[in-house]
């Protein structure tokens, strides 16, 4: 979020929320959505952001970790997480497609030179 937009969001002078619009704080909105399950609830979705201003509403395909790590289970077999917190850990097929997902949509970000989504 820019600076500006941030200061604000904290200023206690600024008292009508309905006066913001999604535009003034992110170049787009991205959605990351199962291809199968887009149409009538993306389109609503969207909608409603440009109601509220968004300028641009973008979808990512969200990856299925489910159906990916059961069609390659050698390629996740021995894949493993370390945190602080835990020394081993064997990610989650929903945790997989999340990260994916969310990389798919940084990924779009850059692409499309967005600096703020």
């Amino acid at each position: 979020m820019h600076l500006a937009a941030s200061a604000q969001l904290c200023d206690p002078q600024h008292t009508s929320l309905r006066s913001w619009q999604l535009g003034e704080f992110v170049d787009a909105v991205l959605i990351i959505s199962l291809p199968s399950r887009r149409r009538e609830r993306g389109d609503a979705l969207a909608a409603s952001l440009a109601r509220h201003g968004a300028r641009r509403v973008e979808f990512v395909d969200a990856v299925d970790g489910k159906s990916l790590v059961h069609s390659q289970p050698e390629r996740f077999a021995k894949m493993r997480v370390y945190t602080d917190e835990v020394a081993d850990l064997s990610p989650k097929e929903g945790a997989i497609g999340c990260f994916l997902s969310h990389y798919a949509a940084h990924r779009l970000a850059v692409r499309l030179q967005l600096e703020t989504y």
